[in-house]
């Protein structure tokens, strides 16, 4: 899903899922903190980060992640579709013109990615939880979180 916060074109089947599963483990997803939210809005980040539900192709296209939802079968002909489409333009003016909206758009992600990651190693991953999450999902067993 973090990967898809990256692409200009994100093509789902109806059997797509989409999830941030990494607060079950009990961990944070570092790049999800920085684009989702952007993407997709504070309030549906913070409720696919913090409850790690997964959503369907479909709501993922509802809430901007997807660029459009086609059959299973479909997907082929869909991304070849596209391409041509992408093929028939200028690549010159299409890439000056994805550089520009990049850079229009991305106002402090480096620092903002720097700081979840800054968490995410110095604090989160010294917690007993946290070690915990990832030691049960290795050994597929559910978490025993220590009582605060």
């Amino acid at each position: 899903m973090e990967l898809a916060t990256f692409c200009d074109f994100v093509l789902a089947t109806e059997s797509a899922q989409f999830g941030q599963p990494e607060i079950r483990l009990g961990c944070y997803p570092p790049v999800a903190m920085v684009t989702l939210p952007r993407l997709v809005g504070m309030q549906a980040a913070a409720h696919l980060i913090l409850t790690g539900h997964q959503i369907s192709g479909t709501e993922a296209h509802r809430l901007g992640l997807v660029t459009r939802v086609v059959p299973d079968y479909e997907l082929p002909a869909a991304v070849d579709a596209l391409l041509e489409e992408l093929r028939a333009l200028s690549p010159s003016v299409l890439h000056l013109t994805r550089r520009t909206l990049a850079r229009l758009h991305s106002s402090d992600f480096l620092k903002h990615l720097e700081e979840a990651e800054r968490v995410y190693l110095s604090e989160l991953m010294q917690m007993r939880d946290a070690q915990e999450g990832i030691r049960a999902f290795l050994e597929k067993r559910k978490p025993v979180w220590r009582v605060k």
